[in-house]
């Protein structure tokens, strides 16, 4: 099982796609690290079946906290279970999806040159929105990857959640485009509102802790720094690594070390 959990992370790696790259096939799923869950269907408000995963912890650890995982442009929730599980060995709820398009979820006719699609938005909201409406957790968060900080940020407009974690954050859409032009000479494109979304992206004002690679020349460092800089409660943890490197060069347990106490300290910072 350990090889195999190490193959979905090196998997995951490989499949930075700088573009949208969804999978239909899972390569891993929370039977495979024996994980209690069940699967739901979840319809958005313009039609689409979303695919998502409510995983449990042990009862004597839940702490009545849950945490949304929004994955990133390529590959589908397969790859975050293992980020799953070690949010469950803390005591978390942890709700993870599809956008359509990805997985099992509703067929989508994608761009696979497009930074993101707006309908991914509709999708974190309805799936944030379901799971505090059916699952009543004391609070959420939402646990976001490269894309997926983009998408929850922007989420966090239509339906907020209570603190926010990211890796790789996407702070500009438009500039995010130019790097990877300059730096892969792959040319993107960006939704017709994307001028709108970007204004929106710094508008969000929740506690938030990011991991930053500096070795990371597409959502960058300084990006994340810049997303923090005028926000309470919000701090950003520096790791020697690229894109979407956190769990491997902070090392799994202090990862996870980090998050658990970040929460912990911004509850704390509530009473």
């Amino acid at each position: 099982m350990k090889v195999k959990i190490i193959t979905v992370l090196l998997l995951l790696f490989h499949v930075l796609a700088f573009g949208i790259k969804p999978e239909k096939e899972y390569r891993m799923t929370p039977s495979d690290l024996e994980i209690r869950f069940e699967e739901h269907r979840i319809k958005t408000v313009d039609g689409a079946e979303l695919i998502s995963w409510v995983m449990e912890p042990n009862l004597e650890r839940e702490n009545g906290k849950a945490i949304v995982i929004c994955g990133s442009d390529a590959g589908n929730m397969g790859y975050t279970v293992f980020y799953a599980k070690n949010l469950l060995e803390l005591g978390y709820k942890v709700i993870s999806f599809d956008y359509r398009g990805f997985g099992d979820s509703t067929d989508f006719e994608y761009n696979p040159n497009n930074v993101y699609h707006s309908e991914y938005i509709t999708d974190f909201a309805t799936i944030l929105s379901w799971s505090k409406e059916n699952l009543k957790p004391d609070e959420i968060g939402v646990f976001g990857l490269s894309m997926g900080t983009l998408v929850a940020n922007l989420g966090y407009h239509k339906d907020r959640c209570d603190f926010f974690i990211g890796e790789s954050f996407l702070l500009s859409p438009s500039k995010n485009r130019q790097r990877i032009l300059e730096l892969k000479q792959k040319e993107l494109n960006l939704p017709e509102n994307s001028i709108q979304d970007e204004k929106l992206v710094v508008q969000a004002n929740v506690p938030t802790l990011l991991f930053a690679g500096n070795q990371d020349e597409i959502t960058t460092l300084e990006d994340s720094r810049k997303f923090c800089a005028t926000r309470n409660d919000s701090k950003v943890i520096e790791f020697t690594g690229g894109h979407l490197r956190g769990i491997v060069d902070v090392g799994v347990e202090e990862y996870f070390k980090i998050i658990d106490q970040f929460i912990k300290d911004t509850d704390a910072n509530k009473r």
